[in-house]
């Protein structure tokens, strides 16, 4: 199958490429954050994921809000909602309460990013077409890829399955 370039009737134009649909810049967070400063992070930058990296930047795993919700939802297991010292726990959703810290005890090592993450990072080249990106993202049921460098294997940006479909409509329509 030829890459997705035009459509039919339509003027020709160059394939559609990673580095073409990539939303920068990049986000990531720090395996040693915490989970409560990753949630507030994905919630201000309105995203549902980042790439987590080490101390020295280089990639190390994804941190999703279903990796919020699963520490949320282990953390107050066993815990009475009745017990719960605030009405706000119950109208928050889980990534909310936890960027907000309700409910939280202090801080110790079993909330750092690191221990909840998805310790993968799936990364296709700046050079892979909508079709090879599609076809990765349906093969490993997940819902984004990391763009990376040919040389360095750094992080460019990310592309996900929105990324995706706004391509998919872009072509449809002209």
């Amino acid at each position: 199958m030829k890459p997705i370039s035009k459509v039919e009737g339509s003027k020709p134009r160059r394939a559609l490429l990673a580095a073409d649909m990539m939303s920068r810049p990049l986000v990531c967070v720090r395996q040693g954050d915490s989970m409560r400063h990753a949630a507030a992070l994905l919630i201000e930058k309105n995203i549902s994921g980042a790439a987590v990296v080490d101390g020295r930047g280089r990639p190390v795993g994804v941190l999703t809000k279903t990796d919020i919700a699963r520490y949320e939802r282990d953390r107050s297991a066993g815990k009475d909602p009745l017990d719960v010292s605030t009405d706000s726990l119950r109208t928050l959703g889980p990534i909310e309460a936890v960027a907000q810290g309700v409910g939280l005890e202090p801080p110790s090592e079993q909330d750092a990013v690191f221990r909840w993450m998805t310790p993968r990072v799936i990364s296709v080249s700046a050079t892979a077409s909508v079709q090879e990106i599609a076809r990765e993202m349906l093969r490993r049921r997940i819902h984004r890829v990391f763009v990376k460098t040919a040389k360095t294997d750094a992080l460019l940006g990310v592309v996900t399955t929105l990324d995706v479909l706004r391509c998919c409509l872009s072509c449809l329509d002209s």
